[in-house]
């Protein structure tokens, strides 16, 4: 049984799933027999829940599993298999559990690296002592099924790595990766995308495949990749920091969602609030396609989910308690979606909880430190505030202490859009005095990784500028005129009349709700690449040459005489990270595309890869390195 999360998904890639199912199951057989115990990483729990059940393990062995974690292993079984990611932290905790288990007992330890072995690690755990009682594998998962048309790589560290090291290396395995996806698809004939890691994914992909020799065969034409669009996530540095307003975006923006799952306080889960125990835990809550009914709402505007949630709840009523049915709703377009033929099994269980979420979710967007916020990143974007009403209101947060993330996202914002901040050795001691010295080094990373910079010219530059010193392209050359050029040529700002925006056929008016009013760049991007001029993708040189990083396109033979002329498959890859709110707009682009299409034309079916997923505070959070209770606490009282 594949998992729920891959299910009904736009194209058949569960071989993917199979294979990393494969990898993982071989590893646990490098030690014969049954009575192992497997300890796994923390951050890889939640993607191997998405591609291996626990009955899997069982069966090949495994008696139990648990955690690595500091302090000694406590397990019984002499047969010890760990999987972890290769970093030092790791190294140094597996060191000191194997000094410390009981003498006497003949043990099995086999280490499995992901993605791949480590001869820094394994030089580490020479020099603790321990090299000599081991043996070695790497795990290479590939992509996780995150949705039902969104695979993610789930490379917590990429981020960071690239831009406080400098370290490229995930950028080799996002191309072996897309040589595993190949395998499963047929050769992808159309690559094209923008932004200078994008180009290097792209060009390593076409290497190995040159060095493999590897052969294009007959694949069913439904399932065969047609185009491969890559976007640079450095690119677009100023979405992941505005306010996601769609309801999936909130949800992540205020708890976070992480591996289909969201931690939401316990007052808030509708039936938990009555035990007095339960009030502030925090309770679990799949939030996946397992959910039919977030998968019809994940994508909405928050002010519109409890229309639908009320309309699908009038026409369902209880049939049984907390299990979910199998019947699922389809998604046939914004805010359009059909009714399930029949009550399932926990449907008011599910309405109670949604509903519960949505009503939070309003109250906290009626909030007018909430609505404050909002307003300030749209003029920053529109051009129509001021540095120093800007500033003003980032001062107002920070002397109110408002979580510290919040802020930083902003200032992070303004840093970006403005050219720096005036004076930015003062306001760092204005941060720390306010919030303590420990978030020092937090500063220093986010300056060193280009999020926060000093703007020392009295002349406030642009946000190209400052995306470009990201790059390591010059900024001082940077001015307004620069920025008026991106938004004006992606129409970044969409105006319209108000019988455009219920014109089922105007694009814009679905996507500027996705950060209420401003259509994010990399959308533009994708759109433009999805349907480029007659003179082809590279024609629009010109236009896009003040966003970041070089325009790209490449083409690979594919062996095949002719492709399905009924569908159109392409795959979209964000290097670096994507937020919940730009993938709702990709899938609004595919929807809204075969909602206008003509009879003759293919159908578009659209699957979302990733680094990983992440918003403005899982970015900040990996180059500041700040404790997640500190970055992750931002919330606002409702009703007040």
């Amino acid at each position: 049984k594949m998992p729920v999360a891959f299910e009904g998904a736009p194209m058949d890639l569960s071989m993917l799933i199979q294979n990393s199912c494969r990898e993982l199951l071989a590893a646990v057989d490098e030690l014969e027999g049954t009575g192992k115990a497997l300890v796994l990483d923390p951050t890889l729990s939640g993607p191997l829940g998405q591609v291996i059940e626990m009955s899997e393990l069982q069966s090949h062995g495994v008696q139990k599993t648990c955690h690595l974690k500091e302090g000694p292993l406590q397990v019984e079984q002499n047969k010890i298999v760990y999987v972890v990611r290769a970093n030092l932290p790791n190294m140094y905790m597996i060191a000191e559990q194997i000094r410390s288990l009981p003498p006497g007992r003949n043990y099995e330890i086999h280490l499995c690296q992901v993605p791949r072995r480590s001869a820094f690690c394994e030089r580490v755990l020479e020099e603790e002592g321990v090299c000599d009682d081991l043996s070695f594998c790497d795990l290479d998962l590939g992509f996780i099924p995150i949705e039902n048309d969104v695979l993610s790589m789930e490379s917590p560290e990429a981020f960071r790595m690239t831009k406080l090291i400098g370290d490229k290396t995930h950028l080799f395995d996002l191309a072996k990766t897309l040589m595993q996806l190949q395998v499963v698809t047929g050769i992808i004939g159309e690559v094209k995308g923008k932004g200078s890691d994008a180009k290097m994914v792209a060009e390593m992909m076409i290497k190995l495949r040159a060095e493999l020799g590897m052969q294009d065969e007959e694949r069913h034409c439904e399932h065969v990749i047609g185009t491969l669009i890559l976007i640079d996530r450095e690119s677009d540095m100023v979405t992941p920091m505005l306010t996601q307003l769609t309801y999936g975006g909130l949800i992540d923006d205020t708890w976070g969602i992480k591996d289909g799952v969201s931690s939401i306080p316990g007052h808030i889960v509708p039936g938990r609030h009555q035990h007095t125990g339960e009030r502030d835990m925090m309770i679990k809550v799949p939030l996946n396609a397992s959910d039919p009914l977030f998968s019809v709402i994940r994508d909405l505007p928050v002010k519109g989910c409890e229309a639908v949630i009320k309309e699908k709840q009038l026409n369902t009523t209880d049939v049984g308690e907390s299990v979910y049915g199998e019947e699922s709703f389809s998604f046939n377009g914004y805010g359009n979606a059909s009714i399930a033929p029949s009550p399932q099994p926990g449907d008011i269980q599910r309405f109670n909880l949604h509903s519960a979420l949505c009503s939070y979710l309003l109250a906290l967007t009626r909030n007018s430190t909430f609505i404050r916020q909002v307003q300030v990143e749209h003029a920053l974007l529109q051009g129509a505030i001021s540095y120093e009403d800007a500033m003003e209101f980032i001062d107002e947060m920070m002397y109110r202490r408002q979580p510290f993330g919040r802020v930083l996202r902003l200032l992070s914002l303004v840093s970006t859009l403005c050219g720096g901040i005036r004076k930015f050795t003062d306001y760092k001691r204005e941060l720390i005095q306010v919030y303590g010295f420990e978030f020092m080094f937090a500063l220093q990373n986010l300056e060193k990784g280009g999020l926060l910079k000093a703007n020392k010219s009295s002349k406030v530059t642009s946000f190209v500028g400052a995306v470009a010193s990201v790059s390591g392209m010059n900024a001082t050359k940077a001015t307004n005129a620069q920025w008026d050029r991106v938004k004006q040529a992606l129409n970044i700002v969409p105006y319209f009349t108000d019988d455009k925006k219920f014109d089922p056929n105007f694009i814009d008016a679905g996507l500027s709700e996705l950060f209420g009013g401003i259509v994010p760049v990399t959308i533009r991007l994708v759109q433009k690449a999805l349907f480029p001029p007659k003179e082809g993708w590279l024609s629009l040189e010109s236009e896009l040459k003040d966003v970041p990083g070089p325009l790209f396109e490449a083409y690979q033979p594919t062996g095949r005489e002719d492709d399905n002329k009924a569908v159109k498959n392409i795959f979209v890859l964000f290097v670096g990270g994507i937020t919940w709110a730009e993938i709702s707009g990709l899938r609004f682009l595919a929807a809204h595309y075969n909602k206008t299409r003509r009879t003759s034309s293919a159908e578009l079916r659209m699957v979302i890869g990733t680094s990983r997923i992440a918003g403005g505070d899982t970015l900040i959070n990996d180059l500041a390195d700040v404790p997640k209770n500190m970055i992750k606490s931002f919330k606002l009282n409702p009703g007040k």
